[in-house]
């Protein structure tokens, strides 16, 4: 029952009743709360503890998350690893719009230079897209994920299919390579032209004559 959550939360840690300048000691026993991220089952973030509380808790009882208990771990993981998993992903996020629209803005003026920031772009898109294959493919492998039963067949779906934001970020990279393809296609900032040694060879001989 989740109103019984704060005294199950309380039975995982202990303050000391004697305090030193001002402070008391406390020990968190946090091991069942935090999620052995060495179980293929808590491959999936809302399979954690912690993610069950996210998508399962009532709305009336979400005041347990200000619980000294869940506040500990939730800075203990961020601290360990999602501060780090954070800002690389909002930094390539920064990076891609930053190359977009910079190619975009000197397609016409520097055609080269502009090519140049596109493949960047298309390189950190491919690899984002070949890092998501290699990891949903392990788990598919593996038989880490749901089963589900689609017409008649037991269809498993990777843990890495059921975050919203993985999803998101796949899109946005095939996308990526989906604009790169149709711009060197229509070739709108004569990118095929400024890759051809003999387009530069026959404008500069007939700059001379």
């Amino acid at each position: 029952a989740p109103k019984l959550l704060p005294t199950f939360l309380n039975g995982h840690l202990w303050v000391s009743k004697y305090s030193e300048e001002g402070y008391r000691r406390v020990n968190y026993y946090v091991r069942e709360l935090y999620g052995d991220p060495y179980v293929p089952g808590n491959w999936n973030t809302y399979n954690t503890p912690l993610g069950l509380l996210v998508s399962r808790l009532p709305s009336s009882e979400v005041a347990v998350f200000a619980h000294p208990t869940i506040q500990f771990v939730v800075d203990l993981k961020w601290e360990q690893f999602a501060r780090l998993d954070f800002g690389l992903q909002q930094g390539l996020n920064l990076l891609n719009l930053a190359l977009v629209t910079t190619y975009m803005q000197i397609g016409d003026t520097y055609p080269y230079a502009s090519f140049v920031l596109s493949i960047i772009q298309l390189f950190t898109a491919s690899l984002r897209i070949l890092l998501f294959l290699y990891k949903s493919g392990s788990q598919f492998s593996g038989g880490h994920g749901h089963n589900y039963r689609v017409l008649g067949l037991n269809l498993l779906v990777p843990y890495l299919l059921h975050d919203i934001f993985t999803i998101i970020s796949l899109f946005a990279s095939v996308l990526v390579v989906f604009l790169f393809s149709q711009t060197y296609t229509a070739n709108p900032f004569r990118w095929q032209s400024a890759l051809d040694p003999n387009e530069h060879v026959t404008t500069a001989a007939h700059d001379y004559w």
